[in-house]
């Protein structure tokens, strides 16, 4: 995914802090993950087949590289922020890939569409954050499995024609995983919600 600067950690910090998301260790925004994060990543890749185990370890370890307490929930809040600001880059990366009219017919057509799909799946995605830190999991999983579809779509529209282009196939992969993450987590919270919190 990328390195994350210190300015989007601390955009991440108050997108969490936005949702009223309470953390055990609130005085440092960042020491507050232990193993927990390998434990998850771990179960989320066991079920999911196209979610890589280290893509999601090292994305959410980015983040939270400290030890200390963090709750399954609070992984997968952070998995849907990542999510929002690799559709944010995503957006940006279209739009200036637009603006230097470099591609061919069918592959501007697909960078538009996938530019209004990323743009219209960014409040989805602030909704299912919302979800899921009202602990309303079964509307935060629709929710993020609509927000992968803007991915999937985006994706396929490239592959309709054969020897296309396909400048997304990376943004598309990121964003996919981010929210599988969240939307794997959002089934084991729902399913054992006494056992996620580390300790």
């Amino acid at each position: 995914m990328g390195h994350i600067s210190w300015f989007l950690h601390l955009i991440l910090c108050v997108l969490l802090y936005r949702h009223n998301v309470s953390f055990a260790a609130p005085r440092v925004c960042f020491d507050f993950a232990g193993d927990i994060i390998e434990e998850t990543c771990q179960k989320c890749a066991a079920m999911s087949p196209r979610l890589s185990f280290n893509f999601c370890k090292s994305s959410l370890e980015e983040v939270v590289p400290h030890k200390g307490s963090l709750s399954v929930q609070e992984l997968g809040i952070i998995a849907l922020e990542l999510a929002t600001i690799n559709a944010t880059n995503t957006v940006t990366s279209i739009q200036k890939m637009l603006t230097r009219k470099t591609f061919g017919p069918h592959a501007s057509l697909c960078l538009k569409d996938c530019l209004e799909l990323y743009s219209d799946v960014i409040p989805t995605l602030s909704d299912s954050v919302r979800a899921l830190v009202n602990n309303n999991e079964y509307t935060a999983n629709i929710m993020i499995s609509a927000a992968m579809e803007a991915a999937t779509t985006c994706q396929d529209g490239f592959e309709e024609e054969e020897g296309e282009v396909r400048p997304l196939v990376n943004d598309n992969n990121d964003f996919f995983q981010l929210c599988d993450i969240a939307l794997v987590i959002t089934s084991l919270v729902s399913a054992t919600p006494m056992l996620l919190t580390a300790k």
